[in-house]
């Protein structure tokens, strides 16, 4: 889809409905806005049936850093707690926090659609499959440095002796939008 102000590169393969429609709910308001729509628009009673597993993660524009704005009850069962309002840092395990900051750092400065396929992050003793999908958008100050996103697990959670970040590379599609301003971003 594209405008003069907004274009995609590539189209992500999404195969979870609940996904797709966040997908196309997100690429109507970027169409409809010439660029990457503003979190303040989003309207979460569009996608009812995918509360539960939507999330929000920005830059904190003091610290530059990452977290978790907002996280719907699936994804806060989990982590077996709320992970709403918390960095990177206390939510994820040490040697993880670089590689998902640099994975979301780059959807943000790029722009790009974040997906992922198999695989996902999973906490509290848990690792799962499912599909996540992260979509750019442009925070309270007017710079790009909000996702929103939604993670689905299509398997019934194992229980594991500690929790494994995917090794699979996730896909990006890159954006041109011109209202894109790039965060300054500082790590977990």
């Amino acid at each position: 889809m594209a405008t003069e102000h907004f274009a995609l590169e590539t189209q992500p393969d999404i195969q979870d409905p609940g996904l797709r429609q966040l997908h196309d709910y997100w690429l109507d308001l970027a169409t409809t806005g010439d660029g990457l729509p503003s979190v303040q628009g989003f309207d979460p009673l569009h996608l009812p049936k995918l509360l539960p597993n939507v999330w929000i993660v920005e830059v904190e524009p003091a610290t530059r850093r990452f977290r978790m704005r907002l996280t719907g009850e699936n994804i806060n069962a989990i982590y077996g707690r709320s992970i709403a309002g918390l960095f990177f840092q206390n939510v994820f395990q040490p040697g993880d926090v670089e590689i998902i900051v640099a994975r979301y750092a780059r959807a943000l400065s790029e722009p790009a659609i974040f997906h992922a396929s198999g695989s996902v992050y999973a906490a509290g003793g848990n690792l799962t499959v499912g599909e996540r999908l992260g979509l750019p958008m442009l925070g309270r100050e007017g710079r790009t440095n909000t996702l929103l996103g939604a993670t689905v697990y299509r398997r019934s959670l194992d229980k594991i002796a500690a929790v494994r970040l995917s090794k699979a590379e996730p896909h990006f599609h890159r954006i041109r939008a011109d209202n894109h301003q790039a965060p300054e971003i500082a790590g977990g």
